[in-house]
């Protein structure tokens, strides 16, 4: 899994495949962000809805799982699996919220013109863009 480690400036968004360091779990885990800080974020059956908003999720596998309504904490994220029928998520921890300083890295992936971009359904960013270029270029990414 090629990610990009993130510094202290670097934003999280809603959509983004990260990877962070859960010591619930004892190891690394790959989730993508659903929740931001201060907001209120409802998992039920139908999917999930932010602040009253219902999200557009096409990346989603299946659907189902553990259902609840979380108040995200400042500094934190709510996390969930695409796979949500079976997957161990922010839903089914004792500490159901990542913390900003958990997060180690942004998932990114290769498109069809050879280029890496941040796995994010809403696109490239100012200095995304300028990251995923150092990464063509060979710099800037981690393994995992």
């Amino acid at each position: 899994l090629l990610t990009r480690r993130l510094r202290r400036s670097d934003g999280v968004h809603r959509g983004d495949v990260i990877v962070l360091r859960s010591a619930e779990l004892g190891r690394r885990v790959v989730k993508r962000v659903v929740g931001l800080p201060g907001e209120t974020v409802v998992v039920d059956s139908q999917g999930v809805s932010v602040d009253g908003v219902r999200l557009a999720e096409p990346y989603v596998l299946v659907n189902g799982g553990a259902r609840g309504s979380f108040s995200v904490p400042d500094g934190a994220y709510l996390v969930l699996g695409d796979n949500r029928a079976g997957s161990s998520d922010s839903r089914s921890w004792r500490q159901p919220f990542a913390a900003r300083s958990a997060i180690e890295g942004r998932w990114i992936r290769f498109s069809r013109d050879g280029l890496a971009r941040p796995a994010r359904i809403s696109g490239l960013r100012g200095s995304a863009r300028r990251a995923t270029h150092r990464l063509v270029r060979g710099r800037s990414a981690a393994l995992w």
